[in-house]
């Protein structure tokens, strides 16, 4: 239930209920009332790097529960990106990070891992005049994995089979290095994340197509492309405002990932979205989309006293090596095949 403010303690309270069953026999139902305010303190709590914020924001309205107006000017001066999750009571949870705090650990951790390998390695270079040449030959190994890091290569070897001194250094650079790229990864993942959706974004899209093009030169070629477009987003917006034309973008995107678990799914413009398809979801491509139109066909959001129905239009395009030359025409074939299905929907609803 949404917050709502106790005519007898004039506090700010939020309800939950849930039915108890005895031998599948609804037997009553329990409720508990919260404080308000707690969750919002709690909220507050959470901190997102070191200028972020956690935000609890009514999913109807966009009203923010715990920031003050102010402190949210002061943060929109600087480029940020933000995640979101819907909870069960209508509201969303928002976390916000700026950019420079997400980048501001990266560089300087990377260069004092660098500094770190050449220090140790000028150090085991004096070393190896008076080492034995057992040991010389891990020191060039170090060696060279630190000019691989220091490059930028990946999946850098510092793995060692000694048990002495250089083999536990190995492992604690190994260890370090593995954290170091869980986080950059961590960091790109962010980058090419949509944020309202949740779903990959038109930079991963377009990384993803040229990865198909490799794909389709190495012989790989069996795959689909969805594209799918919201109807009726442009009217929604101009009537009902932003905040109701995000809600449907969110319904119909829940529908799309819904039927296609298996397959990525990228927001490549404010309506239109593309599925590429392959193994389980490519072999079950017909009732994956049966599916997903089902669901749209169920699906509405509540606006005033009336709804908007959640109505995607879409097209699928399979690639035929004979006449496909590389995944622009696959996606070429999908969108023409949507826009036909857009003008069908059209004409059924004159």
């Amino acid at each position: 239930m949404q917050p709502y403010r106790d005519p007898q303690s004039g506090n700010m309270l939020i309800s939950f209920v849930s039915p108890f069953y005895c031998e599948d026999i609804l037997a009553g139902m329990l409720g508990i009332d919260v404080n308000f305010s707690y969750l919002v303190q709690y909220i507050d709590s959470i901190a997102v790097y070191e200028n972020g914020r956690a935000l609890l924001r009514e999913a109807s309205s966009g009203n923010i529960y715990n920031s003050e107006e102010n402190s949210l000017e002061s943060a929109a001066n600087n480029p940020f990106t933000m995640a979101s999750a819907p909870l069960h009571n209508g509201m969303t949870l928002e976390l916000r990070a700026e950019y420079r705090d997400i980048q501001r650990n990266i560089h300087p951790m990377l260069t004092r891992i660098v500094l770190a390998f050449i220090v140790v390695s000028v150090f085991f270079i004096i070393c190896t005049i008076i080492v034995t040449r057992k040991i010389t030959a891990p020191l060039k190994k170090l060696t060279a994995a630190a000019k691989d890091i220091a490059n930028g290569k990946e999946n850098v070897d510092l793995t060692m089979d000694s048990d002495d001194e250089i083999g536990t250094l190995a492992k604690v650079l190994s260890n370090t290095y593995s954290k170091l790229i869980e986080y950059t990864k961590y960091v790109n993942a962010l980058a090419y994340r949509d944020s309202l959706t949740g779903v990959k974004n038109r930079t991963a899209y377009d990384e993803a197509a040229k990865g198909m093009d490799g794909k389709i030169e190495g012989g790989e070629t069996a795959f689909a492309v969805l594209v799918a477009d919201i109807n009726g987003l442009k009217q929604t917006n101009d009537r009902f405002g932003h905040d109701k034309g995000n809600e449907l973008i969110v319904h119909a995107t829940r529908n799309i990932c819904d039927a296609f678990k298996h397959s990525p799914v990228f927001r490549i413009g404010g309506d239109e979205f593309v599925v590429i398809m392959e193994g389980r979801d490519f072999e079950n491509r017909e009732s994956l989309l049966s599916a997903m139109d089902e669901a749209c066909r169920d699906d509405v959001i509540t606006a005033g006293e009336g709804s908007i129905p959640v109505s995607v239009a879409r097209g699928i395009a399979v690639f035929e090596p004979e006449t496909d030359k590389g995944f622009a025409d696959v996606f070429n074939r999908a969108d023409r095949e949507m826009y036909i299905n857009k003008e069908a929907i059209k004409g059924l609803s004159v």
